[in-house]
């Protein structure tokens, strides 16, 4: 089996179609087909069942395609201690993240690992929490962000950061002067939720499944933005993790309470990678510099949640 033959059968395997494949690859589908005849010639068997909406793998597909993206990520990881020989003069970091901890503390560690290694460089993928596994498994990203992940087979996490779910108010609103509040207390108030794909949704949702409380949202939106604003233009509350408005909390537009409840107390934000991949230098160099800047913007948030009770400081 050739390079080329992996690289063009993984990308089939991921877009579920030749058409779709060669367009991302942007080759003519006809090349895609003829490497991959080659390819199950090769095997000796059938490793795609061709249907009118694309192709899904055989089992013996699905083996070879479990095959070539480990061989993938091998090749990878070649390239990357090659570079480290050179001083990590290049070299690229794949990140899915949640859209919360993108704009200042992913953001804030790229800057700071490029002062260092500029010749490396960084694809940032914004996606809700359900679809961070997803992307990490696929081997589309190296690292994932993810608010409260559940535990995944495939999945190991390299930091897991306390980022407690809290009412997030303008200042002027009635619960901003209080020191804490209780979850049932917030529904009293416009409130805003994110959609059903974001961890803090299924948190939510499942603090209502316990307590038997329903949710009715002011507003329901797939945008951590329009959350913040809800809660900024003082419309009501949004609940969010601390990490998520750290530049509102240190500029005062918004007010952080916490809550009272246990489950939203012990929420966190968690970094994740493949299980028993073997990372790529320039990834396992970031990792460590995100893991440290996720740490810092804990302990600001958690400082500047103070202040905002005592505006005084």
């Amino acid at each position: 089996m050739s390079l080329i033959q992996y690289r063009y059968f993984d990308a089939v395997i991921k877009a579920g179609s030749i058409r779709k494949a060669a367009a991302k690859l942007d080759v003519a589908p006809s090349s895609i087909g003829r490497q991959i005849q080659q390819l199950e010639h090769e095997m000796g068997m059938a490793l795609l069942e061709r249907h009118a909406n694309g192709v899904i793998p055989t089992p013996a597909g699905l083996i070879c395609a479990d095959y070539i993206r480990n061989s993938l990520f091998d090749l990878e990881v070649l390239k990357s201690e090659l570079d480290g020989l050179r001083g990590l003069r290049r070299g690229n970091v794949r990140i899915c993240s949640i859209e919360g901890v993108v704009a200042e503390t992913l953001l804030s560690a790229i800057a700071q690992f490029r002062e260092q290694y500029s010749g490396v460089t960084f694809e940032v993928t914004v996606i809700g929490t359900q679809q961070v596994a997803e992307a990490i498994v696929s081997g589309d990203a190296d690292i994932g962000i993810a608010f409260q992940h559940p535990p995944h087979a495939d999945i190991e996490m390299a930091a897991r950061t306390p980022d407690p779910l809290a009412a997030s108010v303008a200042p002027g609103h009635p619960l901003a002067v209080e020191t804490e509040v209780g979850f049932e207390r917030c529904l009293d108030h416009p409130i805003a939720v994110p959609e059903t794909t974001f961890g803090i949704r299924a948190l939510i949702d499942q603090v209502c499944l316990d307590k038997g409380l329903q949710v009715k949202p002011a507003l329901l939106t797939n945008s951590i933005e329009a959350l913040r604003s809800f809660a900024r233009t003082g419309a009501g509350i949004s609940l969010l993790p601390n990490i998520t408005i750290l530049r509102e909390l240190a500029d005062r537009s918004l007010v952080s309470v916490p809550l009272i409840d246990p489950q939203l107390k012990l929420a966190t934000t968690d970094i994740m990678v493949r299980k028993n991949r073997r990372l790529p230098i320039a990834v396992q160099m970031f990792l460590h510099t995100l893991v440290e800047r996720m740490q810092v913007s804990a302990r600001q948030s958690h400082v500047l949640q103070d202040k905002g009770k005592h505006p005084n400081w």
